[in-house]
């Protein structure tokens, strides 16, 4: 593996609910896919309080969260 690989490609989203129906997803850290093994590694530095489901989505970096 290079330094190359080891780079966040991603921004981590974690989500958060809100009520019964409603949610919303929140920066949590950065991500990356290792290509050569197609495991994706998530390194989260801050987690949803309340809410947090456990579910978490990763966005390619500089991209909005989906909706």
């Amino acid at each position: 593996m290079t330094a190359h690989d080891t780079k966040p490609t991603h921004t981590a989203f974690a989500f958060s609910r809100q009520g019964k129906k409603f949610g919303r997803l929140l920066e949590c850290g950065k991500g990356r896919i290792d290509r050569d093994t197609n495991l994706v590694h998530v390194f989260m530095d801050r987690g949803p309080i309340t809410g947090y489901t456990g579910y978490i989505v990763l966005s390619p970096t500089g991209a909005p969260p989906p909706r």
